[in-house]
């Protein structure tokens, strides 16, 4: 650690001792600002920063309400996600990731249409079984390294590379059981069933992935097609997958999972039930999970996070901070200003804090609450303006590091940062347009009204 993080660190902490002789309100917006700044400057570890706010919430809010400091780690979010990774895990260890490649062969040499067109239409499908864009790229990125080499594809690889790491995150979204921002977003929303969220979300998240993807194809053209860029009678097909008995189990038990989410309307149990029962049955009746997989996933350190994260929501939430902030937001806006205007500044405001806080969890649990409460001051329907604070952080990306995904697929011979920043700022204006052009207006058709 240079000097000079030490010296932010140390004035940090300094501020947060002066806190002492501030009320506690005052004292608990101090928290937020340092955690926020801690976790989009990384000058010490996130999981350090999440244990140090725990730490200063203890330290500064009163004994009768110290209840509130951990009520975060009572979400069902957290075991949501223990659920999710152990299904994920599970899947990449068995035979589906080659039996998806197979099928990709198979049907790209039967239509002429561009390779990443057919990846992306194949994603949608695939995130039902498996939901996590990080684990969908952990299994698919090394299997499509393979295969563009065997099929002398390489002049595909920039247009790959951005589809896995821009667009993939947006095919998980689209389902309440496929990311941190769907499932965050409707927690913190709360009364939303996996129907609702896909009635509500698939149409806008679907949209804004082939927007992307439409400029994917258009800015990194292609002059042969999949068929034409080699002779696939000279080049070795790919033999069809041999499932295995275990192998068969486990789609099963993904299918019975898949359709344990889709019924939640009828049982009413929440998707937790289903992730935990999905990787327990997986543990019993299968060798592709065990518990060490999951002990070196960095599920652990991402529970802690998330967990302290929410439980700073939950105290900012009692002292009314986020009430405070939606105010002085409220006045910045002109009684003059169209809505139009208003829904603009939000996007901005999303995806300019995302760019400084490159966290989904910091950003949806910040944002969503406090655009709510603008929302509702200015007469605008806050469950709207939530999802488009969502969709805004899931959709424009600037930089390799403001997103896993991203990162994982990430090298600099294949795309390059100047790449991804050229699609952030094409996506930022694509969301803008598309959001007036076809969300609202869907939204309006489906009875979710932008004013209240």
């Amino acid at each position: 650690m240079n000097v000079w993080r030490k010296i932010v660190i140390f004035i940090l902490l300094s501020l947060n001792l002066y806190a002492f002789f501030l009320h506690s309100r005052e004292a608990v917006f101090l928290i937020l600002i340092t955690s926020v700044l801690l976790y989009a400057t990384e000058l010490i570890p996130p999981i350090y920063t999440s244990f140090l706010l725990l730490f200063l919430l203890f330290i500064h809010v009163p004994v009768e309400m110290q209840d509130r400091i951990l009520a975060g780690f009572q979400s069902q979010i957290l075991f949501f996600l223990i659920g999710v990774i152990g299904i994920g895990i599970a899947v990449a260890n068995s035979g589906i990731g080659k039996g998806f490649m197979y099928l990709l062969d198979r049907v790209m040499t039967k239509l002429m249409l561009p390779f990443s067109l057919m990846l992306t239409i194949t994603l949608i499908p695939l995130s039902l079984f498996l939901p996590s864009s990080i684990t969908r790229n952990a299994m698919l990125h090394p299997l499509l390294k393979t295969f563009i080499k065997a099929r002398g594809l390489e002049k595909e690889e920039k247009r790959i590379g951005l589809t896995l790491g821009m667009l993939n995150p947006l095919v998980s979204s689209a389902l309440l059981t496929g990311g941190l921002s769907s499932i965050l977003t409707a927690s913190l929303l709360g009364g939303i069933t996996w129907w609702s969220w896909f009635l509500m979300m698939a149409i806008p998240y679907y949209t804004v992935l082939f927007v992307g993807l439409g400029y994917i194809l258009i800015r990194y053209p292609l002059k042969q097609t999949y068929t034409e860029s080699m002779d696939v009678r000279q080049i070795e097909r790919l033999a069809p997958p041999e499932f295995s008995r275990d192998d068969w189990k486990m789609i099963g038990i993904l299918l019975f999972v898949v359709g344990f989410w889709m019924s939640d309307s009828v049982h009413q149990f929440p998707p937790v039930v289903g992730a935990l029962l999905g990787a327990v049955l997986l543990f019993i009746f299968t060798p592709n999970l065990n518990w060490e997989d999951i002990k070196q996933s960095n599920a652990f350190e991402n529970l802690i996070i998330i967990g302290s994260m929410l439980s700073l929501i939950e105290v900012v939430s009692d002292y009314g901070v986020f009430t405070d902030l939606s105010q002085l937001i409220t006045h910045v806006f002109s009684d003059q200003w169209s809505y139009i205007m208003i829904v603009v500044i939000v996007i901005i405001f999303t995806m300019i804090f995302n760019i400084f806080i490159p966290s989904i969890v910091v950003c949806i649990s910040i944002l969503v609450p406090l655009f709510s409460e603008v929302a509702e001051s200015v007469g605008l329907n806050p469950i709207l303006i939530a999802l488009l604070v969502a969709l805004t952080v899931d959709g424009v990306k600037f930089y390799p590091a403001q997103s896993t995904p991203i990162l994982m697929v990430y090298d600099k011979n294949e795309f390059t940062v100047r790449d991804i920043a050229q699609m952030g700022v094409a996506m930022f204006f694509l969301l803008i347009v598309v959001v007036f052009v076809i969300i609202l207006p869907y939204w309006r058709l489906i009875g979710l009204q932008l004013f209240l």
